[in-house]
């Protein structure tokens, strides 16, 4: 009595081939996406792991994966089953076992077309912000409205760094320039129109006055409990707005007609492609977009780059009355021309009315300086 109770430990398993196709994968999430397609196609096969796989036959491979894609058909989406047979495929070519794809292929289903390609209106955009009064929750939706930034972008799940305070920048108009990925390979830069300041500032003024100290070092968005906002918490919040005031559309193929949060990508990038006036490859760079050659040669300053997004900032603008407050200061800015611009059409006029007109720089460099003198006392006595 009263010995040391022993604990066991429970050893994992490891399938060491598995572990060696993960470790050509970078992306975390397409490591899980992998572990998952890898341990479905082995439930299929009933093999226990990845070297039964490797021992069998090429040709019975071939046979056990056709009748995978047939069984997959009858399951899910058409559309989906070149993923699930992309881990399969990697799998056996890291392993350097080369079946006849041609051949596998050839019993993929048709696809069908997309659903879930749709793109938020203004006006869903302006009834999502109705629907919730948590003041952080619409500045996520302002938030990933103007930015038509990618869910992940609250939190970097590589470097596990969520997007903070210090990542903004004040721009001219009331605006705010955001670093996305920061210090990453990934690295890009877009805006935030006056609305969304506005509602980041409301969520950071609650903030403070519950006694949270905000520094550069601050996560942008927190949860209830005060930690950084996961991709999957902004998921779920924006699921269940959209639910809530139903500007998804209709369900069909499974998906709804817009995606939960792709629908405002979708939405800026229409926007800022119907202006004419936009430089696409601007919008590129602002969508994160590589862009191929373009996109690489395309190096634009980042005054530059928000010019050009300052030029759709209207139809980007949700609340009419915040619309309406733009376009009155820029019908103000063409109505005052600068001083540069008065000088320049006056000056001439003056010139000829003061018999100055005629008087080049030649004729200046053979003057006396009391000459100077007095044609510079002439000038101002007139």
């Amino acid at each position: 009595m009263g010995g040391k109770i022993l604990k066991t430990e429970t050893k994992v398993k490891v399938d060491s081939t598995l572990e060696f196709l993960l470790a050509s994968v970078k992306s975390p999430a397409s490591k899980r996406t992998y572990r998952t397609n890898f341990h479905r196609f082995l439930t299929y096969t009933e093999m226990k792991n990845g070297q039964q796989i490797l021992d069998t036959s090429p040709k019975k491979l071939t046979e056990l994966i056709i009748g995978y894609v047939m069984q997959l058909t009858e399951e899910i989406n058409p559309n989906t089953i070149p993923t699930y047979l992309a881990t399969v495929r990697s799998f056996l070519e890291i392993n350097d076992i080369d079946l006849k794809w041609k051949k596998i292929k050839k019993f993929y289903p048709e696809r069908i077309k997309l659903s879930g390609q749709g793109a938020y209106s203004s006006e869903q955009v302006k009834k999502m912000l109705s629907v919730t009064r948590k003041l952080q929750h619409k500045a996520l939706i302002q938030f990933y409205a103007s930015t038509a930034c990618r869910v992940g972008a609250v939190l970097d799940i590589q470097t596990k760094r969520p997007l903070c305070m210090g990542d903004l920048r004040d721009m001219p108009h009331g605006c705010q320039q955001v670093t996305i990925y920061r210090d990453t390979i990934k690295e890009y830069i877009t805006f935030l129109t006056p609305e969304a300041v506005t509602a980041l500032e409301l969520s950071f003024k609650q903030r403070r006055t519950k006694g949270e100290i905000l520094t550069d070092e601050s996560p942008m968005f927190i949860t209830i409990h005060g930690n950084p906002m996961r991709p999957k918490d902004v998921q779920q919040i924006m699921k269940r707005i959209g639910l809530d005031c139903n500007v998804r559309g209709q369900m069909k193929n499974g998906r709804y007609a817009v995606q939960t949060l792709h629908g405002f990508r979708k939405r800026w990038n229409t926007i800022m492609k119907l202006n004419n006036e936009v430089n696409d490859n601007a919008i590129e760079k602002m969508m994160g977009h590589e862009n191929g050659l373009d996109g690489t040669y395309f190096q634009a300053t980042e005054d530059r780059l928000f010019q050009e997004f300052y030029k759709g900032i209207t139809d980007l603008t949700i609340d009419s009355a915040a619309r309406d407050q733009i376009k009155i200061r820029e019908l103000e800015k063409k109505a005052i021309p600068n001083e540069q611009e008065i000088f320049e059409k006056i000056m001439p006029q003056v010139r000829k009315e003061l018999g100055l007109d005629k008087i080049t720089p030649e004729i200046v460099d053979t003057l006396s300086k009391e000459q100077l003198q007095n044609l510079v006392k002439n000038f101002v006595a007139n």
